[in-house]
């Protein structure tokens, strides 16, 4: 038996080759993977990414900002890619943006239209090229700076961190029940939380003697990060309880510490790989995390809203950004049957025309004759064409309105309307053309004997829980309508009799046999089942009195990505900055001072020789000294003056014995706009949106403070109406008050009365108009209107009403008749000053009086005692 060997030349030899080919298309590679991983590259994507911003902002003024973000950043994957040929389409990657969105009316109140646009990469197109060029980076820039050991340790590391990341945000989409507290309680966890910044404390502490005394850098950082925290933790000690996080602050802690656990693990790993550049790997890491979060946000996440009333018991959500046409048998004892047509289909019209509707479940064929994004309704008039044949229609008709955009002032949601033609399935009769509305309630359609009920809404996303509403708060900030927290009491029950009852989608699966009462509030979200309910709105009906709250369901189980992101970011950001920070001061500590040539040396004793002698040519040693004095004297002079003006200015004021302290009235407390300030703050701010200034000039033309101004509003109305305090430019207003341009532009209250009948009437007519319509004048018209309702308000805050006298019920007993009579009498002024105390607090008046309850006199009636009892804490100074 012969066994041939091969020599281990040739073994080598191929090794080389193997490796040389690999190196040579690696050097092929390698300037396509430079190209991408360009610095200009990442500085022309930046500016795209802004630019893309920019438009899609603008775009806001017409169009919604959900149907932005559709066009203009997010990619539908389905217009993307097909079945058909050719399979792929890059369009659906792009957005046309119009030239017109670049000339806002705001700007250009002329609307002039600007034809013609261009196609610009979506937002996610920009993402997915700034993901490569982030990676393609990486392979070119950052080069592993481990072996042996130390490279398989930190792999390790690494891969230990990215499971600690995937179970820190895997944890937070948990849909199998509640989310909203950790192991702990919050109490134990705020402990833990101290005793973690006690033991990084010491940490630093050991730091400080670990390192050794030549890195004098290193020292000096360790050195003032341990005194700035070890001041924080005594402060924090000495606070006690008395300085706590909330619950709302503490679920945000929870997250982070969760969130920095991970990054601190990922970037010990990669210190062990990358070395010195692991904490920029590791930033670098967290962006791209931050950019699939909204690729998982966009593919992902649902939102939807609950709109319940008090009593009520609901187990669907509503999403205002869909549509459906739902048809309803109610014919079934137990349940209701019902066949819903979605938006996309209802809104389908291949070829010419709207095409018809034709399903196996519906009842009849569909056909949509218009359809109308948004649209008012009104009553159908005399002899009118009415595209309606059966329905609320015959009486009620719509007309086409501008679609909701993201900056109108008013907010709120398309009410959308189409004109739907029923068709018979068998014998393809016109069963009537209906009009179906958001405005309208569900109408009935009869096929045969049967009757079915349609109505156009938005779509419902059914659930397999019930929300019953106990009870729902608003509260307001004081003195004001603003809300200032919304809260909800709600009762959630989910078992195997409410999944079954529900929806036949949910009987068979399992339950979690939940019935609970929870509280939520703003800033306090429930998370149950992957779904997170966030109190978003109140609503109370003005005729009945019944309230209604709106729940925000969002689903998103890429929630925590964010958090982890962001502390990923600030953990390697912070590691990267000691790194550079430390290599820095290093070099600038252990830089040897370069040796002297002694020739050099030489030179330069000989020049500062000769400069000396060209300065005693020049004038005497006397004269250098007092340049000298004088290069010093004239900066001097400016910081000496400059600190007298200011402490000129915050010299206390002087007022004579025999005058009013301004200053101290000024201190003095008020309630406005939902906070507590000090009446020279409401002086200030009131005369500078009235007169852009902060003071005014008086009759004797001496310039005054603001809260000199407000006193003589408040105790001399008639000398303060003499102040020129309205600042007016505009030739047109100034026309219509018949008033003279003057050097200043300032008038006083007398002056704007001249012709006040026809200022109000413009102000109706520009009050009118959209604010997109307005002219320059109207704008300028309701802005002098805001000006004098503020005067007006404050006037009226201040005013002094005439108070009834207490009517004497000592002898009521020998005359009970006239004692009813005045007490009669003194109600009804009282109810007087009610009335125009209600219609004063309508306009949310500054607030100056505290009032204590418990203080009303006794003797009084019941009656007065519970009008009493019915005051807020803070009246103004007419109630």
């Amino acid at each position: 038996m012969v066994t041939e060997t091969k020599p281990l030349s040739a073994d080598l030899s191929s090794e080389t080759e193997a490796r040389e080919e690999f190196r040579s298309r690696q050097a092929r590679a390698y300037p396509v993977l430079r190209s991408l991983a360009s610095l200009k590259l990442t500085v022309v994507l930046f500016a795209m990414a802004i630019f893309i911003v920019l438009a899609g902002t603008l775009a806001q003024v017409n169009k919604d900002i959900w149907q932005v973000i559709g066009e203009y950043f997010r990619i539908n994957f389905a217009e993307l890619i097909n079945g058909q040929f050719p399979w792929v389409h890059p369009s659906a990657a792009f957005v046309r943006i119009d030239f017109q969105i670049f000339f806002p009316p705001a700007f250009f109140p002329s609307k002039p239209v600007v034809p013609g646009g261009f196609f610009f990469p979506k937002g996610w197109t920009i993402g997915v090229l700034l993901g490569l060029n982030l990676v393609a980076a990486h392979l070119v820039q950052f080069r592993v700076q481990a072996r042996g050991w130390r490279l398989w340790t930190g792999l390790g590391i690494i891969l230990l961190g990215v499971l600690v990341t995937w179970a820190v945000i895997a944890a937070g989409a948990d849909p199998e029940g509640f989310q909203d507290r950790p192991g702990l309680s919050w109490g134990t966890l705020w402990l833990l939380f101290k005793l973690g910044l006690v033991a990084l404390w010491g940490g630093l502490l050991a730091g400080i003697f670990a390192v050794d005394q030549n890195r004098k850098a290193e020292r000096g950082i360790l050195i003032g990060s341990a005194i700035l925290l070890g001041g924080f933790l005594l402060w924090l000690f000495l606070q006690g309880d008395a300085f706590r996080l909330g619950d709302s602050s503490m679920r945000i802690l929870w997250q982070l510490i969760k969130a920095t656990l991970a990054g601190t693990v990922l970037l010990v790993g990669c210190l062990f790989v990358f070395r010195r550049r692991g904490g920029m790997v590791l930033l670098h890491g967290g962006i791209g995390l931050l950019m699939l979060s909204e690729l998982f946000v966009g593919t992902g996440a649902q939102e939807a809203q609950m709109s319940i009333q008090e009593g009520q018991t609901v187990n669907y959500a509503t999403d205002i950004r869909s549509l459906e046409l739902a048809i309803v048998d109610r014919s079934p004892r137990d349940y209701d049957e019902v066949v819903v047509v979605p938006e996309p289909i209802l809104l389908r019209t291949p070829g010419q025309g709207p095409a018809v509707i034709r399903h196996a479940d519906l009842p009849f064929d569909i056909q949509v004759v218009r359809f109308f994004r948004n649209s008012t309704i009104r009553d159908v008039r005399p002899g009118e064409k009415n595209p309606a044949t059966a329905g609320a229609g015959l009486f009620s008709i719509v007309e086409a309105a501008r679609p909701v955009a993201a900056t109108d002032r008013m907010g709120g949601t398309d009410m959308s309307s189409a004109y739907v033609k029923f068709l018979d399935k068998k014998s393809g009769e016109d069963l009537g053309t209906y009009l179906v509305s958001l405005y309208l309630r569900p109408q009935t359609v009869k096929v045969g004997d049967q009757s079915y009920e349609v109505a156009l809404r938005h779509k419902r996303v059914y659930k397999p829980y019930t929300v019953h509403l106990i009870d729902v708060r608003k509260d307001d900030y004081l003195g004001t309508d603003t809300p200032r927290n919304y809260s909800s009491d709600i009762r959630l029950v989910e078992n195997d009799a409410t999944r079954e009852h529900l929806s036949p989608l949910f009987a068979g699966g399992s339950t979690r046999n939940v019935d609970r009462k929870i509280h939520i509030w703003m800033n306090n979200p429930l998370r149950y089942a992957g779904e997170t309910f966030y109190q978003s709105g109140y609503w109370k009906d003005p005729r009945t009195g019944v309230e209604r709250t709106t729940l925000q369901v969002v689903v998103n189980p890429s929630w925590m990505i964010p958090y982890v992101a962001c502390m990923i970011v600030a953990t390697g950001m912070l590691a990267h900055f000691w790194i550079v920070l430390t290599r820095f001061l290093n070099r600038r500590v252990a830089q040897p001072k370069p040796q002297a040539d002694p020739a050099e040396e030489r030179a330069s004793v000989s020049r500062q020789q000769r400069r000396h002698q060209r300065k005693t040519r020049k004038g005497s040693p006397a004269d250098s000294k007092r340049w000298q004095q004088a290069y010093w004297l004239v900066p001097t002079i400016l910081v000496v003056l400059c600190g007298g003006w200011v402490l000129s200015k915050a010299r206390l004021p002087h007022y004579p014995s025999d005058t009013m302290n301004l200053y101290e009235f000024g201190k003095l407390p008020l309630m406005f706009e939902g906070r507590s300030k000090p009446f020279d703050t409401f002086a200030r701010n009131s005369l500078r949106i009235i007169s852009d200034r902060q003071t005014f000039v008086d009759s004797e033309d001496n310039r005054q403070p603001a809260i000199r101004w407000l006193l003589d509003v408040i105790a001399r109305p008639e000398q303060a109406e003499k102040y020129r305090v309205f600042r007016i430019r505009h030739p047109g207003v100034l026309d219509l008050l018949g008033l003279e341009p003057r050097p200043g532009s300032r008038y006083s209250v007398e002056e704007l009365r001249k012709n006040i009948e026809e200022f109000d009437k413009q102000v109706r007519l520009a009050a009118g108009l959209a604010a997109e319509d307005r002219t320059l004048f109207q704008r300028k018209v309701l802005q002098l209107r805001q000006k004098i309702s503020r005067y007006t308000l404050i006037v009226a805050a201040f005013r002094r009403p005439p108070l009834p006298e207490l009517p004497d019920l000592t002898d009521a007993k020998q005359d009970q008749q006239a004692a009813a009579e005045a007490l009669r009498r003194f109600k009804h002024a009282y109810d007087i000053i009610r009335m125009q105390n209600k219609q004063l607090a309508a306009s949310q008046p500054p607030l100056a009086v505290p009032v204590l309850h418990d203080e009303s006199p006794e003797d009084l009636p019941e009656s007065l005692r519970d009008w009493l009892s019915e005051r807020q804490p803070w009246e103004t100074y007419a109630e």
